[in-house]
């Protein structure tokens, strides 16, 4: 067809409408452009709407027509994509993830949105770009199997059968990637870009962005399923302008946001299982110098929280280390870890994160409000264990439950903080961001006492003779306990001190946990002579109670020596009559009963 001119060669107004519809089916529609041809055809100024027309802007519209060829100036890839270069070489672990994934894009009839969360160096990115990689147009060498199928294609050619191969390549539309946080431009530009350079469209000028991105969608020149990737998104709103709407795309949003809504497919990615982190971790260090040491290498995966990140970063540190012993670099990330150069991103080696443990947390950090960053600061006083709410409200016991709920929601929201079970934890590398966060709080040691108030409470209710609800209620804030007695014990009160250290350890004794136990009570009579002095009664309370351990335990030379010690000491400065001296009368007759020597035995009990 030749271009048409003014007067009567000019094209009928409806014969435009059917011909764009029809074109835009057979998918040669390639564009709407202001006053230009870029190929074979014709171009008409329309004012008003086109009723059949596909393609119709409001308006003055300059539709352009392009009929049979394509531009041999700008030819478009068979699966037109812009992935940015991945620096991994094995992926590991992740295949259930990524048939997860696959799974939720194609059962879908309508467009599907796959939305991958979870904490910052997890490997949301990763698993996106292998997924694009894996699922998109396959590219293989000719193999002798190729070369078969194509003999057995043209022998069935001679006698008239018609056999069709089915390919691999789920995404012959074209891949889309779109990095939303780092990119200096904005994400509805970066599509239009992106049709731009790869596709050959050139949406209108003159239309607001979102238009814009709209006809890059409509006018998606290449037929089959298109693959959208939204990387590191931080809030709903920078995209949801930008969507497609067509059932032949699909989308991937990485973020370590929690999105909501019925539109939304959610998958959620965990640590790798720590036999995969080994293999990682393997695959990047070299294996003869993790097989030489596994279980050294494998304490470190899980010091690490079994983070691909940080796994990542150790590996090529290693590589690149290969004076650093396994044993040398666990001795450093076990003090200060986020700071070591091993889980700082090296600039002179490619990976996909675009930066370390630490900075990729602070992109997370900063996002919270105040008060939830406040919380996050507390919730690092406990220990690496499931923190029991009940306890954290009591911690604030002057701030409304559905406050304090809300708070915890924006740290839920970005992957910060989960619930397993008996209750919320924090990744190791996230409680040691948020520890380091809280060195500088103002209000650091108002909150540690307050933690250690609530701590002592807990420890005085468990009985001499707890019941099990007692105790398995108390298993469950056990590492709690031993943290507030291990680190935080200059925030103790002077009267919770002691009982603190005597109730960890008289629970370890019900347990059957004995060496645990007597060394909980040594610790006790230690802190209670440097905290009190070597003369007061606080010690020798310790000294009882560790010859009453010993007593228990038969081990009786021991024993008598202490509660001889601790007798003289009380008639000495407490008098005949004091509780505490009867109690220590009570506890020697004990013990001369237990050895036998009833007669010393039954003075002391006539004694008290």
């Amino acid at each position: 067809m030749n271009q048409s001119s003014q007067g009567d060669n000019s094209p009928n107004i409806d014969n435009v409408g059917r011909d764009v519809n029809h074109l835009s089916q057979e998918g040669e529609f390639v564009g709407i452009e202001n006053n230009e041809i870029q190929g074979a055809g014709y171009v008409e100024k329309v004012k008003g709407s086109i009723h059949n027309a596909r393609d119709t802007i409001v308006n003055e519209t300059h539709i352009h027509q392009y009929y049979s060829q394509p531009l041999e100036s700008k030819p478009i890839a068979a699966c037109p994509n812009n992935l940015p270069l991945s620096g991994v070489r094995n992926f590991i672990g992740r295949d259930r993830e990524l048939k997860k994934l696959h799974s939720t894009l194609k059962q879908s009839q309508s467009m599907a949105i796959a939305v991958v969360s979870g904490m910052g160096g997890i490997g949301k990115t990763e698993l996106a770009w292998q997924y694009a990689s894996n699922y998109g147009e396959e590219v293989k060498k000719i193999t002798w199997g190729d070369r078969l199928w194509n003999f057995l294609r043209r022998l069935a050619g001679l006698v008239g059968w018609k056999w069709r191969k089915v390919s691999k390549a789920f995404y012959r539309g074209g891949i889309c990637w779109v990095s939303v946080r780092d990119s200096d431009v904005d994400v509805g530009l970066g599509i239009v870009n992106f049709a731009r350079v790869h596709l050959g469209l050139h949406p209108p000028e003159d239309l607001p962005l979102r238009d814009r991105v709209g006809y890059c969608w409509q006018h998606w020149p290449i037929p089959g399923e298109v693959l959208v990737i939204f990387d590191d998104l931080a809030e709903v709103q920078q995209i949801e302008s930008f969507l497609p709407n067509h059932h032949r795309f699909k989308v991937i949003i990485t973020t370590r946001t929690t999105l909501r809504g019925g539109i939304f497919n959610p998958l959620v990615l965990e640590g790798l299982k720590t036999d995969k982190t080994l293999d990682l971790l393997s695959s990047l260090a070299g294996s003869a110098r993790i097989e030489a040491d596994r279980d050294t290498a494998r304490s470190i995966c899980r010091m690490l929280g079994d983070l691909p990140l940080a796994i990542e970063l150790v590996g090529q540190y290693i590589k690149e280390e290969p004076d650093v012993t396994l044993t040398e670099l666990r001795g450093e990330l076990a003090h200060n870890a986020l700071n070591q150069e091993a889980l700082k991103k090296n600039e002179n080696i490619k990976i996909t994160a675009k930066r370390g443990v630490k900075a990729a947390l602070e992109l997370s950090w900063k996002v919270l409000s105040k008060e939830a960053q406040e919380l996050a600061m507390q919730l690092s006083i406990f220990a690496l264990a499931p923190i029991p709410w009940e306890w954290v409200q009591q911690c604030y016991a002057d701030t409304a439950s559905v406050t304090l709920r809300s708070w915890r929601g924006k740290l839920i929201g970005q992957s910060l903080l989960k619930f397993e079970g008996d209750g919320y934890e924090l990744h190791p590398l996230v409680r040691e961001f948020f520890a380091e966060k809280r060195e500088t709080w103002e209000e650091n040691e108002e909150q540690i006492e307050q933690f250690c108030r609530v701590a002592a409470a807990k420890i005085k209710s468990l009985s001499d003779l707890p019941t099990q609800s007692q105790v398995q209620s108390f298993e469950k804030i056990f590492p709690h306990m031993e943290i507030a007695a291990e680190q935080y014990q200059d925030a103790f009160a002077d009267d919770d001190l002691i009982p603190s250290f005597a109730g960890i350890a008289r629970y370890c004794k019900v347990q059957r946990l004995y060496d645990e136990a007597e060394s909980w009570f040594e610790r006790c009579l230690l802190v209670a002579r440097n905290h009190f002095g070597e003369k007061h009664r606080h010690v020798t309370t310790c000294l009882h109670n560790l010859a009453d351990f010993y007593n228990n335990r038969g081990r009786y030379k021991e024993a008598e020596i202490l509660f001889l010690q601790v007798l003289e000491w009380r008639e000495k400065n407490l008098g005949e009559e004091h509780p505490d001296v009867i109690l220590s009368r009570n506890g020697l007759a004990i013990l001369y009963y237990n050895q036998g020597r009833y007669k010393e035995a039954e003075i002391l009990f006539l004694q008290v």
